[in-house]
């Protein structure tokens, strides 16, 4: 697979790990049956590390969010889409803790 393969050129990039988070979140899109045993974790995992790695505007290309509120605003969903509540309100607060403010 080419994300294992890429892995050791991007382990502290949180934009890799949220781009493989994508591709297996539509994967657990497109097989369902297979989504909570296979794929699901998999998503977690990456948007898990992606608040470890944390931002990396030093980067190049890196986009803002990803390494913070990106990343919890989509573990909050995930994890309000599979019965996890208590997971749900600690990474919304920790999403309006770090997400910019908008106009």
């Amino acid at each position: 697979m080419l994300a294992e393969s890429e892995f050791s050129h991007w382990q502290d990039s949180p934009d890799f790990f949220f781009c493989v988070a994508d591709v297996f979140l539509d994967w657990a899109i497109q097989h369902p049956t297979e989504a909570q045993s296979q794929y699901l974790p998999i998503v977690e995992s990456s948007w898990l590390k992606c608040l470890e790695i944390g931002e990396r505007p030093d980067l190049s290309d890196s986009v803002a969010g990803r390494g913070s509120y990106l990343a919890a605003q989509n573990l909050a969903v995930l994890y309000a889409n599979t019965g996890r509540p208590d997971e749900v309100a600690a990474f919304r607060r920790q999403a309006a803790q770090v997400r910019p403010l908008w106009p």
